[in-house]
């Protein structure tokens, strides 16, 4: 069947191909531009490989979009300068590449993926607002064309659909977030026990990761170590949750939810707890018939994380983290009072302002004017009335659609991983309207998310789907 795309190319065609690779290749070597044909060379060796099996692929992007777990920046990473103001680094290389791959295995298949309609509506609304924000003088293209790196997950989505043609892909892919949870806890308690960051020169600038910034709360000073891989521990922590209690307990979901929860602990960030707790009350509600049975399911895997929390905390000299966890959640009860949330109020209404002085088109992207501390404000500003609206339409028609396959395959096994998935996608909506941008800056882990719900609604459609295939 791999060969099929080979078979149906004209002899004639193949030959126009080989002259135009092999006169291109002669060109380099006479110009003596040999680093080009160097890459050159390897890029088509790289899709060539891609096509046959993408996997390997998907996981490199997935890394680079943790900036190599924010050790590594992507501008120490070789990239292509397009202009002087604008570049493709590798994580944009590499999206586009799968896009390719995945656009033509979907035209291949003669299918559509399952959240396109709404998208195309989002691509309209921010391509009419950049075109709108040029003319207005509020942004410039290259600019904008910068900005839009942030929504390129949504073509991180067509193509990840198009490259899992398979049970065994989907299955691939969420092994491979499991393996970026497992990993990025790891060294977050690795710090812990320390005390401290671990930087190197090469980390991004960040005040989360170029160096160990404290967090103090009820008189108790703390490392405050963020998470290297947030957004995808944070969708790893809810498959692994789904499948604990929607599905066969078995002891890699048991790890995995109690390490996850464990890197959620760590990080001591207020609003994951709140975000996270929003979800996992949905996936009670999810049980249907099953409520007791999940119930005791949830009450006993909370018993073990707390179990697991109390023992590792023990093995952190450097602070108490458990002190330190109660003197944060206790500040949750008193969040008018917080510092932070009085902050983010101001910078609240200083978007509302904003908005109001451009409510239809907003200010397009790259404007400037976005926030990394609030969520839909940002669509409000860059986007206005019109690209807020689409947003909500992707929300919403991503949320029917998902619960209503979701039902029908409600004995199935898949419905441990779909339930999981749309208990993350209420927390996510619950991040987005007061604090988190998932919609625009956290991209990646939104597309990961459809990807996954589109992919296990359809093959749960066509066959049992075992969550521990041998």
């Amino acid at each position: 069947m791999r060969l099929q795309l080979a078979a149906r190319m004209p002899r004639s065609g193949r030959w126009v191909i080989m002259v135009v690779v092999l006169a291109t290749a002669l060109f380099l070597i006479a110009s003596g531009r040999l680093s080009v044909l160097a890459v050159v060379t390897g890029l088509a060796f790289s899709v060539a490989l891609s096509w046959y099996e993408p996997i390997p692929l998907v996981l490199l992007i997935l890394v680079l979009s943790t900036q190599v777990l924010q050790f590594v920046s992507l501008e120490y990473i070789p990239y292509w300068q397009i202009t002087a103001g604008l570049r493709l680094n590798a994580q944009d290389i590499g999206i586009l590449l799968l896009l390719a791959i995945g656009g033509l295995r979907l035209l291949r298949r003669r299918e559509r993926p399952m959240f396109l309609q709404p998208l195309v509506f989002f691509g309209g609304a921010i391509a009419l607002a950049s075109v709108l924000g040029w003319v207005a003088g509020s942004t410039t293209p290259d600019a904008t064309l910068n900005a839009l790196r942030a929504y390129s997950g949504y073509l991180f989505y067509v193509g990840l659909v198009g490259v899992m043609d398979s049970p065994r892909r989907v299955q691939s892919i969420i092994n491979i977030l499991f393996l970026l949870v497992a990993v990025s806890v790891g060294v977050q308690l690795l710090e812990a026990i320390r005390g401290e960051r671990i930087v190197t020169p090469f980390a991004p600038a960040s005040e989360y990761f170029s160096g160990t910034k404290l967090v103090t709360a009820g008189g108790i000073r703390a490392p405050y170590l963020w998470n290297r891989a947030t957004g995808y521990l944070f969708l790893g922590l809810f498959l692994a949750l789904g499948a604990l209690i929607h599905g066969r307990a078995d002891a890699k979901h048991l790890f995995l939810g109690i390490w996850a929860v464990v890197g959620v602990v760590i990080a001591l960030v207020r609003q994951w707890f709140v975000i996270i707790g929003c979800g996992v009350v949905l996936l009670a509600l999810l049980s249907q018939g099953r409520r007791l049975r999940a119930f005791g399911k949830s009450v006993a895997v909370v018993v073990l994380v707390l179990v697991a929390v109390n023992l590792i905390g023990q093995q952190i000299p450097a602070f108490s983290l458990l002190d330190a966890l109660r003197a944060r959640v206790d500040t949750i009860l008193a969040f008018q009072q917080e510092p932070n949330y009085l902050g983010r109020v101001l910078i609240q209404q200083q978007m509302v302002a904003l908005f109001i002085r451009s409510p239809i088109f907003g200010y397009g992207p790259g404007s400037g004017l976005a926030s990394s501390d609030v969520g839909v404000y940002n669509a409000l500003v860059e986007l206005g009335l019109i690209g807020t609206a689409s947003v909500a339409y992707l929300i919403g028609f991503v949320f029917v659609r998902s619960y209503h396959q979701w039902k029908q395959v409600a004995d199935s096994r898949f419905s441990a991983y779909l339930a999981g998935l749309l208990a993350a996608w209420v927390s996510m909506l619950v991040g987005y309207v007061f604090s988190t941008d998932f919609i625009g800056q956290m991209s990646m882990v939104v597309a990961l998310a459809m990807a996954l719900m589109d992919r296990l609604s359809k093959f749960a459609a066509a066959a049992p789907f075992d969550l521990n295939p041998a």
